[in-house]
């Protein structure tokens, strides 16, 4: 949890798990940001073994990042891969457990 609410107020440290990669990763539960740098492969987690918290997926590089959901699992409906083609294109994704599927939130 990043932030603690007391009285209406925010206190507490964001905390988040950042990744670097050049080669091509699984996600771990506990990731928040993944900086992705070449034409790899992020390889997303299954729905139901998520803490239903935003992931946040980040292309550094010049390559292809494809973003792929878990088995017969989803991107906004979508079956395969989403890829992010260009430099710097990020997508925020957040995991819709009783759809059983990954959401798109935000696309930069």
């Amino acid at each position: 949890m990043p932030y603690l609410l007391s009285g209406g107020m925010i206190t507490g440290t964001a905390i988040y798990v950042v990744v670097n990669t050049a080669i091509s990763y699984s996600v771990l539960a506990a990731d928040d940001i993944i900086f992705a740098d070449g034409t790899i492969d992020i390889d997303l987690l299954p729905v139901a073994s998520t803490l239903n918290k935003p992931l946040t997926i980040i292309n550094v590089g010049s390559g292809t990042v494809s973003v792929t959901p878990d088995g017969a699992e989803t991107i906004n409906g979508a079956a395969g891969a989403y890829d992010e083609t260009a430099q710097y294109e990020a997508v925020t994704l957040f995991p819709n457990k009783s759809a059983g599927e990954w959401q798109i939130i935000s696309k930069l």
